[in-house]
């Protein structure tokens, strides 16, 4: 299809449905054009110019960079100019490979985390960039996600999509990958001196991440409770051990703890490819356990990803939107393995809650504040969900429930190989939490974060290490108080 893509409604006479149609009764074929058109050269010598002069440029991702299969091109940009690369919020695939050292992880969800990313850029490239107010609350008297002072440079091939919210200096209407070599080509002819040096920072902070992560991991194996990233290096482990590089699809709706799959699955250019993960923009719940069949439907990926093992990760809140999902998957006999991060209640949306609170709750003119801040509906107990007897009572779907952070290893590779040898479902029921946790304090100053959020390394290690030396602390909550 050619750009913009997106939902289509085809309406068709019933009656049309009944005729009888001859086997030479067709078209004579479909008429495709080519999506691989390139921006005005004009336009591609404005932004060249406007990337290779500035001082602080910085590099948005959008899904648009993912369905061009456009991780190469992109690349080569960011390393001409030494720039952090980060993935618009809610990714629907993974728009840039986490193996490459200015990956810097998905933009904040938080008006005041996309401010604090922009703040001290003069120039930010948005490529392919579509999600581009992706915040759980938007105060208006709070500012602009992207301040003023930050020269915008658009390149997508939906018009829709540029300058949709803020103006743009320059703006290219073009294919992604077809036009991204001709702007490399100019900044490349007019590279900024600047660019090694950033880029030698980048690779250092790389690598100071990298350690800060693998300690965060030991430290989540000595606990009670298994942290997601226990779960997501199991998953790289498994993966590579089968030699699934280039036949898996993560499907993702962890939403309490994307990074660690974010940041550990083998999401790379030796590896896989943009489709190996897939999300939804917009933050829907509920949608990847159906759409994770969908996937699984298709053997072979149009990026050159198979589909033999789909690892659909899930939160237990999630999970009950579409349960029936487990007696399709049983009826088609379509294997995916589904994980649920039990942390026995609904997280995202205690948090959200919590968020608005934050907002509203204090803020001069409005003085809004909850009834409570613990509705008991967003609380999953009394009685305790058994999600494996669920997906057997839904169509004999096998699983286990894994309670600790030492069986989790087994426990994958034991699903990985029942999904691939039987081509069935398998339901690994994780708990992220032993008991649902304490309800959250109104009063940011008590505010309770369990410990594996609050130690947690962040992904974009380059806008978070100046504070990180001064505080010496990796979170953006401050007085409080840690769940052990």
């Amino acid at each position: 299809m050619a750009p913009p893509n997106g939902p289509v409604f085809v309406a068709v006479p019933w009656e049309f449905m009944m005729r009888s149609i001859k086997a030479d009764d067709r078209i004579q074929g479909i008429t495709q054009i080519s999506p691989h058109f390139t921006g005005d050269p004009l336009a591609i010598e404005q932004a060249a110019s406007m990337l290779a002069q500035a001082k602080n440029p910085i590099i948005i991702a959008g899904d648009a960079v993912g369905y061009s299969n456009a991780w190469s091109e992109l690349q080569e940009l960011a390393d001409l100019l030494g720039a952090p690369v980060l993935l618009q919020t809610f990714s629907s695939m993974a728009n840039f490979p986490n193996d490459d050292f200015h990956w810097q992880g998905e933009l904040p969800g938080s008006q005041a985390g996309v401010q604090e990313v922009f703040k001290e850029h003069d120039v930010a490239f948005l490529c392919g960039f579509g999600v581009q107010a992706q915040v759980t609350v938007f105060k208006h008297s709070d500012g602009p996600l992207i301040p003023s002072t930050v020269k915008q440079i658009y390149l997508t091939n939906n018009t829709w999509d540029i300058g949709k919210n803020y103006y743009g200096e320059a703006a290219i209407f073009g294919d992604i990958k077809a036009t991204l070599p001709l702007i490399n080509n100019l900044v490349r002819q007019n590279r900024p001196a600047e660019a090694t040096s950033r880029n030698k920072k980048l690779l250092c902070l790389d690598t100071e991440r990298r350690k800060h992560w693998q300690q965060y991991l030991e430290q989540a194996l000595l606990q009670d409770e298994i942290w997601a990233v226990v779960i997501a290096q199991a998953l790289r482990e498994a993966i590579q051990e089968q030699k699934l590089e280039k036949k898996f699809v993560y499907v993702h709706e962890a939403v309490s703890d994307p990074a660690p799959f974010q940041y550990l699955l083998p999401l790379d250019t030796q590896s896989s490819a943009p489709i190996s993960y897939y999300c939804v923009a917009g933050g829907s719940l509920g949608w990847s356990m159906p759409g994770s069949l969908g996937i699984k439907l298709e053997s072979q990926g149009w990026q050159g990803i198979e589909t033999r093992l789909v690892v659909n990760v899930i939160g237990d809140g999630s999970s009950l939107f579409y349960p029936q999902t487990w007696w399709t998957a049983a009826h088609r006999q379509l294997g995916v393995l589904y994980i649920i991060t039990n942390n026995q209640e609904y997280h995202t949306l205690q948090l959200g809650l919590q968020q608005v609170i934050d907002a509203y709750g204090s803020s001069e003119g409005y003085g809004w504040k909850p009834k409570t801040n613990d509705p008991e509906y967003l609380r999953i107990e009394k009685p305790q969900l058994d999600f494996v007897a669920l997906a057997k009572a839904f169509g004999g779907q096998e699983g286990e429930i894994v309670k600790s952070p030492q069986d989790v290893g087994i426990a994958v590779r034991r699903g990985i190989e029942y999904v691939l040898s039987t081509q069935r479902s398998y339901i690994l029921d994780m708990r992220t939490a032993q008991a649902t946790p304490t309800p959250p304090s109104t009063d940011i100053e008590t505010f309770q974060v369990s410990a594996r959020y609050l130690t947690q390394p962040p992904l974009n290690f380059f806008h978070c290490h100046t504070a990180n030396e001064k505080t010496g602390i990796f979170g953006s909550v401050a007085n409080v108080a840690i769940i052990p």
